[in-house]
């Protein structure tokens, strides 16, 4: 369960760990791979990720991870956002929910988009309990700068499935 009221954010890197079991939020997730070898499953589809992909879920949308065992570390970036929270950032011309909600689950990233999302998430990472002066102004920067490429993303893949359904 998520301990803040708008967004969550943890850098996690395990070695081992347990299977967790199907389960859906209120809230948006957005999943960012390091390192490691996973499966996810998402309403029923089986998403192969690699590291630098990104994956988005809508809040009841139930989904479950399965590691594969390596001797590797798994780390991953989650991030967890509050509609409401989602709704404030946006405007009438740039609705950022629209991106998480368009049914791609996964988005696969270029080696520049993924460091960019990166450094956004190290960013909001290192700001997201601070106390120094403005990090609440830059903890909602970032968060809205991270919504934002997001959303560019998740445009370019369809306009791109869109191109090359056209065949």
């Amino acid at each position: 369960e998520m301990r803040r009221r708008d967004f969550e954010l943890q850098h996690k890197q395990d070695f081992h760990l347990k299977d967790v079991a199907l389960h859906h939020h209120d809230f948006f997730e957005v999943y960012f791979l390091i390192a490691g070898d996973v499966t996810y499953l998402i309403d029923s589809k089986i998403v192969h990720v690699m590291p630098g992909d990104l994956l988005l879920i809508s809040p009841r949308e139930l989904h479950q991870v399965c590691i594969q065992p390596e001797m590797s570390a798994y780390e991953r970036y989650v991030l967890w956002v509050e509609p409401a929270v989602i709704k404030r950032l946006s405007t009438e011309i740039s609705d950022l929910s629209l991106g998480l909600e368009q049914g791609h689950n996964q988005l696969r990233l270029s080696p520049q988009d993924r460091s960019r999302i990166q450094n956004l998430l190290e960013n909001l990472h290192r700001e997201a309990d601070s106390a120094d002066y403005g990090a609440d102004l830059l903890r909602e920067s970032l968060l809205t700068q991270l919504l934002i490429a997001i959303n560019r993303l998740a445009e370019d893949t369809s306009d791109n499935q869109r191109e090359n359904s056209r065949g």
